[in-house]
């Protein structure tokens, strides 16, 4: 039996824009080259709002031992606003895991760099010295970017070396723009043009940009002002990515060693996986190459290079040829997705289509909760696996079953999110390098999804709604048996003690007005639930909701208060809830639990336990746990029951009293504990705890925590600024006790 291969994974945050177009299709190459498994996770850049990206960093999080045997880490193309401890902080993750950096050195793990700032200085050096250049302008990249900022250097140092004024962007120089993200051309554009009058042709002979996606944006701002290319000014960018030769005139720019810096860091990695003693000091510096093309004035281009030009107007053809293959595939698919009604056919659909363009091995994965996923369905070489709806471990990408499946060739790890929502993930083998048709597929599966669960939601509304309606008929019949009979029953008594009175049958009387008074005080109990139920059902059930101790509802379980954080609710209707469902469950086990959810209480009937018979009437005992369960609800919390059990879960309060967010926590999110961590519980949730606030990153924790008995000025303080911070609105807060001074 031949030996399992190496598997490498590589995480970036994109496959279908800029640079990463040529990039991961060089890996996929050098994994191949290797005879190693490659697995591909386009996560996005961490903690990025833009577009909801940040809801793209959960597939980062299965780049982990289970499944990979090593990393490479583009790091440059993830970070985003991070500082440079958070980011050492986010590689420090791996753990064990051997990783190789791209682009952004990492303590501990080995780095292959490309020399931007030399071959930034080739080309602003092309531009003095071939076309008299005296005025260039430059489009800043982002601020947090090491690369970006080694090609602003470059353009700095080289206008220096040459004796032209520098634009300082200290001091506000107008030839060179603010940072701006690299698909903001047309934005940095707009900022020379619009904000400090600057004419292309006039007060600019030359436009750099720090990428070709920002130069392509900036090109295509000012055509539609009516300046060209390179009649007007000179254009160049910078990475040699797809795009820069779909312009009206090819883009010059300075092309990345690609394959050289794939097959570099392959062998680092392999290296320091096989060695006893890894080598982590590596660090790699490979040159770039300046490309000439039109956009800078070069004219004789295209006549010096014919044979150049036709090879790559074949290859534009075969191209385009292949793409229409593709997006006839993918519109094929799109459209029977529309009608697609559940998850097994969508698992169909895609059995269907996708081996069409070469996608053979296939599967869909939902997050559940911190601790497992869903898998939905895939397919293999052998046809639609009979595993479905199956829960896994969550660190684990596919099931334990089907690993085989899913650990020979090369995989992408797609996320899948819709309306601010991160559902899961789509694994699949890549048969092509086109990161444009893979982006499209995730997204066609993402809002397929969507449909899905709509139409389930649709489902679960009208189940509710039929449920609704034999509640109504029990109501009536509940309403006739606790209601109408009784007053019956009473009628008779009534006339039976009558009787004995005219029959002068005193000694008897008394007992039968006490059995009456007990008959109608229950009566009386049951007639206010069926009321309660009522005005709960039109949502006119009116909650006073304060902050309490969880130890007001349940003072014989929990004997000590401050033990739980406290909830926000109706105290008085939750003490009426858990006494009914007591009552319901009676010789019972009663137990507490602190969940990421919220608070839970667990009721369990003891095995074998002697139930006593009582005289309430079952059903009216139905209807009142029916309430218990409509105000639990009433309060955000969850609600289960059946023979033995009764489970309620009271949500945790939020710092704006916002809902709680739906995000799925992950073993790499965090706790935020902002006082001194010994007033917590024993065995307080396992997740790992962080105390500095300026460390909390948004989107990584899963609940924050905070001791407020004798909380000093400086803590509230801290406590109302998190407050503040919108991408905290929907953590849950748990709070231990409250400040000084402070009420429901």
């Amino acid at each position: 039996m031949a030996a399992e291969k190496k598997r490498i994974g590589i995480i970036l945050a994109s496959i279908h824009t800029g640079m990463s177009r040529n990039m991961w299709s060089g890996f996929a190459r050098a994994a191949a080259a290797e005879n190693t498994s490659l697995f591909i996770f386009p996560g996005g850049r961490l903690n990025a709002h833009d577009d909801f990206e940040y809801l793209r960093n959960s597939v980062y999080y299965l780049a982990n031992e289970e499944n990979l045997d090593g990393c490479i880490s583009w790091s440059s193309s993830i970070r985003c606003a991070q500082s440079h401890e958070e980011f050492e902080a986010f590689h420090f993750g791996f753990k064990s895991l051997p990783v190789v950096t791209l682009g952004f050195k990492s303590v501990g793990h080995p780095c292959v760099e490309f020399d931007a700032y030399s071959g930034m200085k080739a080309l602003v050096s092309h531009f003095i010295n071939v076309h008299g250049s005296q005025k260039i302008a430059f489009l800043r990249g982002p601020e947090f970017h090491r690369s970006a900022a080694a090609r602003f250097e470059g353009y700095y140092d080289t206008l220096k070396e040459f004796g032209l004024p520098v634009s300082n962007p200290l001091y506000s120089g107008l030839l060179v723009t603010d940072p701006f993200n690299w698909n903001e051309g047309e934005a940095a554009a707009a900022q020379l043009f619009e904000q400090r009058s600057l004419i292309p042709g006039k007060d600019f002979d030359t436009l750099i940009g720090s990428s070709d996606l920002m130069t392509l944006g900036a090109i295509n701002y000012f055509k539609r002002r009516g300046f060209r290319i390179p009649k007007d000014y000179y254009a160049a960018g910078f990475n040699n990515s797809a795009e820069s030769q779909v312009t009206e005139s090819s883009l010059t720019t300075v092309h990345l060693p690609y394959e050289e810096m794939s097959i570099k860091s392959f062998k680092i990695l392999l290296g320091n996986m096989t060695r006893k003693k890894s080598k982590k000091d590596i660090s790699l510096l490979l040159p770039c190459e300046l490309i000439i093309r039109e956009s800078c004035g070069c004219n004789g281009y295209a006549l010096k290079m014919p044979n150049e030009y036709q090879k790559l107007e074949k290859e534009a053809a075969m191209a385009r040829h292949e793409t229409e293959k593709l997006n006839s595939c993918l519109n094929s698919l799109k459209c029977d997705l529309l009608g697609t009604r559940d998850r097994f056919s969508l698992v169909q659909n895609l059995a269907c289509h996708l081996p069409n363009i070469g996608i053979t091995v296939s599967a869909i994965v939902l997050y559940n909760d911190e601790k497992t996923s869903v898998f939905v369905g895939g397919f293999t070489h052998e046809g639609i696996c009979s595993l479905k709806e199956h829960r896994f471990p969550s660190q684990l990408l596919v099931p334990h079953s089907l690993r085989q499946q899913f650990c020979d060739g090369i995989f992408m790890v797609q996320p899948l999110f819709i309306d601010n929502r991160s559902l899961g993930y789509f694994i699949h083998n890549v048969p092509i390098f086109d990161g444009v048709i893979f982006e499209e597929l995730r997204s066609a599966v993402s809002y397929a999804l969507k449909g899905i669960f709509l139409l389930e939601e649709t489902i679960t509304a009208k189940r509710v709604a039929e449920q609704a309606q034999r509640a109504k008929t029990e109501f009536l019949k509940v309403l006739e048996d606790s209601l109408f009979n009784p007053l019956q029953e009473m009628t008779e008594r009534l006339e039976l003690m009558e009787k004995k009175i005219s029959n002068n049958e005193f000694d008897s009387l008394l007992d039968d007005i006490k059995s009456l008074k007990l008959f109608t005080s229950s009566k009386e109990t049951e007639a206010s639930s069926i009321m309660d139920f009522t005005l709960a059902n039109v949502d006119e059930l009116s909650l006073r909701k304060t902050v309490f101790d969880p130890g007001e509802l349940l003072p014989n379980v929990i004997t000590s208060s401050g033990i739980f954080p406290l909830l926000i609710g109706d105290v008085a209707r939750l003490i009426q809830c858990f006494s009914v469902i007591m009552e319901q469950y009676e010789d019972c086990i009663c137990s507490t639990e602190i969940t990421y959810a919220g608070f839970a209480v667990s009721f369990r009937k003891k095995p074998k336990a002697k139930i006593k018979q009582k005289k309430h009437n079952d059903k009216a005992r139905q209807f009142s746990l029916l309430l218990a369960e409509r105000i639990i609800l009433m309060h955000g919390g969850k609600f289960f029951a059946d023979s033995d059990l009764c489970t309620v879960t009271l949500p945790w309060p939020t710092l704006t009293g916002c809902e709680l967010s739906k995000n799925h926590i992950s073993a790499k999110d965090h706790v935020l504990v902002l006082s001194d961590p010994e007033y917590l519980p024993a065995n307080f949730l396992s997740l790992p705890k962080i105390y500095d606030i300026e460390k909390a990153q948004a989107g990584n924790i899963a609940l924050i925590t905070w001791n407020a008995n004798g909380a000093a000025c400086e803590d509230l303080v801290k406590v109302i600024n998190l407050k503040n911070k919108s991408e905290f609105s929907g953590v849950p807060f748990l709070i231990f006790g409250l400040p000084s001074g402070a009420g429901g």
